[in-house]
């Protein structure tokens, strides 16, 4: 198994993300230069994923090749076509062609963002990327640009432990548990993560290569694979309450019985029902403060998930 430095991205774009969508402020960070105008490049929804995401699993060839953020600068500096990737990305392809100083586009985004579903304080940062678009990227541009300068120096402090970590990964053992056959071994690169600990993603590569991305941590994600049981997931999720309960957890974070109450009108009663078979499932976890319990997603539980279902893929 080969060994790159491709972590240091992911890491910037899963540290905005988390800020943007669970307004997760991370310790080795100072994200006080991070400006709100760029919110929709890591806006996530009922994706599930953001924009910058894509871009940044178009970038890993290159990255791979080119070790450096002005491989994903790239991909942003033409503001025309970023802007047309964006209205993609929000409402459709083919929907509306964006054009500098085109009045007859200006009226047509807005009637998109004007019926659209999206929250209000999304809309309006919409309304500005479109209305001024190269200060929105170059926004971006820079934000990209400090955040990677401080991630840098933190990889570098740390590079004692990143090399520990990868001299304790057993190949043939992680393989395995991953369903990538071992004949690709040899082609499969890997990437240790700082910030988001227990990461286990896979990404294709070209020419039948894998990259895979580990937190330090990522054994905690295997940890409950025993207990992870494909058929308990799908008659959890046979109820359609239950899935709006996910639905809100992954958009807010952190929620409680008087939240769902509120939001969805359910019974007391009802909400610990649904929470309580959740939890035991293992894909909710819960934490305490005083008498209320704060109820948000197990994310080593839908990664391991993933890897489940990785099989099914191949």
């Amino acid at each position: 198994m080969l060994y790159c430095k491709l972590g240091v991205y992911y890491d910037l774009i899963y540290v905005l993300t988390e800020y943007f969508n669970n307004g997760i402020k991370n310790k080795w960070l100072d994200l006080k230069c991070v400006p709100n105008s760029i919110r929709p490049f890591f806006y996530k929804g009922d994706k599930g994923y953001s924009f910058m995401q894509n871009i940044l699993n178009e970038s890993y060839e290159e990255l791979l090749l080119n070790d450096s953020i002005v491989v994903i600068q790239n991909k942003l500096i033409d503001c025309e076509i970023t802007v047309n990737k964006i209205i993609d990305f929000y409402f459709g392809e083919g929907t509306i062609n964006f054009l500098f100083n085109d009045y007859k586009f200006v009226c047509d985004i807005n009637k998109e963002i004007a019926k659209s579903e999206y929250p209000d304080n999304l809309k309006s940062l919409l309304y500005s990327l479109f209305i001024e678009p190269v200060k929105t990227v170059h926004d971006l541009m820079r934000t990209l640009l400090e955040l990677h300068s401080q991630l840098a120096q933190m990889y570098k402090n740390r590079i004692l432990s990143i090399s520990k970590k990868q001299q304790d990964i057993n190949d043939d053992e992680l393989l395995t548990k991953l369903n990538i056959p071992k004949v690709t071994s040899e082609n499969t690169v890997c990437a240790v993560c700082l910030l988001d600990s227990e990461c286990v993603k896979v990404v294709n590569m070209k020419n039948n290569r894998f990259l895979l991305l580990l937190g330090e941590d990522y054994h905690k994600t295997f940890e409950i694979d025993n207990e992870l049981d494909l058929k308990e997931f799908g008659y959890v999720l046979t109820e359609i309450n239950r899935l709006k309960l996910l639905n809100m957890m992954h958009l807010n974070g952190e929620i409680t019985i008087k939240d769902i109450e509120q939001e969805l009108r359910f019974s007391g009663t009802n909400a610990y029902y649904h929470l309580s078979l959740m939890t035991k499932s293992g894909m909710v976890t819960t934490r305490y403060e005083g008498r209320t319990v704060f109820y948000s997603l197990n994310k080593s539980y839908f990664r391991m998930l993933c890897l489940k279902l990785w099989k099914y893929y191949e």
